[in-house]
């Protein structure tokens, strides 16, 4: 049996495509301003990711 890797990426609209490379960097876990963009995208989704930006997306 041949094991396969592959990866998964979510479809984002063109229009916000760099907030892929915001969740990706760890820099949005101490940038408040970072957290509330979102949280403001999905509150009730943000939470559910356990405030995850990649499991979220």
């Amino acid at each position: 049996m041949k094991i396969r890797e592959f990866q998964v990426r979510p479809n984002i609209p063109p229009a916000i495509a760099p907030i892929r490379e915001i969740a990706m960097n760890l820099w949005f876990s101490w940038n408040w301003e970072a957290v509330q963009l979102f949280m403001r995208l999905n509150p009730e989704l943000w939470e559910k990711s356990y405030q995850n930006p990649v499991l979220m997306l």
